[in-house]
């Protein structure tokens, strides 16, 4: 193995003038020493290293014990993520597993801006040797770990953020107009939906909740919508401003009490008293005379009996005309019916 370590011995007599010592190893294949007590590792084990008068009549020992030689360090996490106040562990290792009596230091970024007493304001994580950080105030800090020889470091980057809600073990803040979450070990989620008590969003790859789009439902068959502050949107209707592919759009939509969107349906407000039409593609129809189409439902899944294929008139909040004469867009004289659909 070839590390060494010098032993030093001191002879205790009153009448002691150079007296002589020798240096032994009781296991040499173990360890040898030389008649300086420099120690060399040769392979694992343990061994005694005597140091003796040369009449023997005084000796000495140190047990040596030569382990496996480190070949570097690792932390479970490159990146956590605290709640102020709340706490995590990491879990730091040297390899291989039982290399022996390895002690790991730990250093922090921001002690780099200590001042001559080695103290720094704004402290930001408290840590113990073990491992266990806990967030004291929002900011991020790094913290190294090194083995004693200083030979391998690993680093793990830290970021304590004020979190305004907790729910279900996950923490969520904001940062520069958007929500993340983190869970209580914390790793960032990504690219999984989270309440946050009161809200639903979904948490896209980089971290950050989806906004103002579109998106398919986890079952890959029903359209959703998160809005300008990254809110699923449920039973309720929505200015839609971009499409699933990402493209901008202007639309009007409904989405039902699972955050379904509408589509190819016909329904009425929470009131009962306005009707609005989904065509098929989801929009509301607005501003215009227009068709329904051979397949509109109505909002229990019922086929529109007496309405596929008709024409009605949506005004520009989307509200359909019922009950009351009219011309349509070629001037005849009909009259909207209480379902929507015109009569001539």
């Amino acid at each position: 193995m070839g590390t060494t370590a010098k032993l030093s011995a001191t002879v205790y007599s009153t009448d002691a003038y150079e007296t002589a010592i020798k240096w032994e190893s009781e296991y040499p294949s173990v360890a040898t020493v030389d008649e300086n007590g420099l120690v060399t590792a040769v392979s694992e084990g343990q061994t005694d290293i005597i140091v003796k008068t040369a009449d023997g009549s005084l000796k000495e020992k140190c047990t040596v014990t030569v382990g496996k030689k480190v070949t570097g360090i690792s932390i479970d996490k490159k990146k956590v993520i605290i709640p102020v106040g709340n706490s995590v562990d990491l879990n730091v290792k040297v390899q291989p597993d039982d290399a022996y009596n390895q002690q790991i230091y730990y250093s922090l970024q921001s002690e780099e801006n200590a001042d001559e007493y080695g103290y720094y304001n704004d402290r930001i994580i408290e840590v113990s040797e073990d491992g266990h950080i806990k967030g004291l105030s929002a900011g991020k800090e790094t913290i190294t770990f090194t083995t004693d020889d200083g030979n391998y470091t690993a680093s793990c980057d830290i970021q304590v953020v004020s979190s305004y809600a907790s729910y279900q073990g996950c923490y969520f803040w904001t940062e520069n107009g958007n929500t993340y979450c983190v869970d209580s070990s914390g790793n960032q989620i990504i690219n999984d939906f989270k309440c946050d008590g009161i809200y639903t969003y979904y948490f896209q790859a980089d971290g950050s909740a989806m906004q103002d789009r579109l998106t398919y439902h986890p079952d890959g068959e029903h359209v959703i919508y998160f809005d300008e502050y990254g809110h699923e949107v449920f039973s309720d209707f929505a200015n839609v401003k971009k499409t699933i592919a990402g493209d901008a759009v202007d639309d009007y939509c409904f989405f039902d009490v699972f955050g379904y969107m509408y589509v190819d349906v016909l329904t009425y407000d929470k009131t009962g008293n306005y009707l609005y039409y989904a065509n098929p593609y989801g929009v509301l129809e607005m501003n215009k005379w227009f068709q329904f189409s051979d397949t509109v439902k109505w909002a229990d899944g019922t086929d529109a009996v007496g309405i596929a294929g008709g024409f009605g008139y949506a005004n520009s909040d989307g509200t359909l005309e019922t009950n009351h004469w009219d011309t349509d867009w070629l001037g005849r004289v009909c009259y909207l019916q209480g379902n929507g659909v015109a009569l001539y």
